[in-house]
């Protein structure tokens, strides 16, 4: 294997480490705006029940 070859694998090796890292990182923020979707569902699935109740 040449160093050509062995520092392109090198490089395609360190962007799939930083793309894991930058996804590890959004986790949490995507966790609160799931949370956020679940708690405006409920909500509005209890609003249609009163209506259709009335």
């Amino acid at each position: 294997m040449n160093i050509i070859n062995m520092v392109k694998k090198y490089q395609k090796k360190k962007a799939k480490q930083a793309a894991k890292e930058e996804l590890k990182q959004m986790i949490p923020t995507l966790r609160g705006q799931l949370n956020e979707v679940t708690s405006s569902l409920d909500e509005l699935n209890g609003l249609l029940k009163k209506i259709t109740r009335s």
